[in-house]
């Protein structure tokens, strides 16, 4: 499973409307992907889109969440 998450918001939760995010602490409460495309597009379209926010896409394995995609620093 794959989940969204935006640095000092949480995690994308079940309950997302476009019209008022929402965000949790709580993967329980957080909605899931079972492909990593379907997690970037929902991501490009809800969040770089329309809220204009950071977000990191992590990957729930056996061994726990492990980062895929996570904003890199600006290096001047």
């Amino acid at each position: 499973m794959y989940y969204i998450c935006v640095p000092g918001l949480g995690y994308v939760h079940k309950q997302w409307q476009a019209d008022e995010p929402r965000f949790c602490a709580d993967l329980a409460k957080a909605k899931s992907w079972k492909q990593a495309t379907t997690a970037l597009k929902f991501s490009t379209q809800n969040l770089a889109n329309r809220v204009h926010v950071r977000w990191e896409l992590w990957q729930d394995t056996e061994g726990g969440l492990i980062p895929i995609i996570r904003p890199q620093a600006n290096r001047s």
